[in-house]
C-alpha cells in the first residue's frame, strides 16, 4: 500500500505526494492524465459532491491572442487546476493545484502559490498534490 505524505513546504502551502513515486527514476505521466484521473475517480468516488467540483480550464500552453481574450473575459493567472465547491468541515470550498507525480517534473508558479494562500486567508482548504493518488487523499482528508 503506498503511503501518501503531506506537510507545508517553503512558501506555507500544504503539500501531498506519494514518496515512491517521487523518488522514481521514471518520469511521471503528464499533468493532464493525472486530471483525467482524477475526475474519474472523483465522479465515482464522490457522486454526490462531484456536481460542485471542476476543473477551471487555465492552460499556460495557449496562443498569446487567445490567452489576451480569456483575460478580458475572467482568466485567473494562476487560479488551481481543481475546485470543490461543496462545504466540508467548517471550510466553505477546496482548491487543488494538481501537479505530476514526481515533482521534479513540475513546479508551483508564484501566481498559483499566491493563489493558494489567498484561498487559504479566506478560510479554504487550499493544497498542492502530486498526483491523483495524493489529490484524492488530500478530498479524503477535506470530506473527512
Amino acid at each position: 500500500m503506498r503511503m501518501i505524505k503531506s506537510e507545508r513546504n517553503k512558501n506555507n502551502i500544504l503539500c501531498y505526494w506519494d514518496e515512491s513515486l517521487n523518488t522514481s527514476k521514471t518520469k511521471s505521466p503528464l499533468e493532464h492524465i493525472e486530471q483525467i484521473n482524477l475526475v474519474a475517480h472523483c465522479r465515482q468516488r464522490w457522486p454526490k459532491e462531484f456536481n460542485l467540483m471542476l476543473h477551471p480550464v487555465n492552460e499556460s500552453d495557449i496562443k498569446v491572442q487567445y490567452r489576451v481574450k480569456l483575460n478580458k473575459c475572467g482568466l485567473l493567472p494562476g487560479a488551481s487546476d481543481w475546485l470543490i465547491l461543496y462545504p466540508s468541515n467548517g471550510k466553505p470550498y477546496m482548491v487543488l493545484e494538481l501537479k505530476r507525480s514526481r515533482k521534479r517534473d513540475s513546479s508551483v508558479s508564484q501566481d498559483q502559490i499566491d493563489f493558494l494562500l489567498n484561498a487559504e486567508y479566506v478560510g479554504a482548504f487550499a493544497c498542492v498534490a502530486y498526483g491523483y493518488k495524493a489529490a484524492l487523499n488530500a478530498i479524503e482528508k477535506y470530506f473527512k
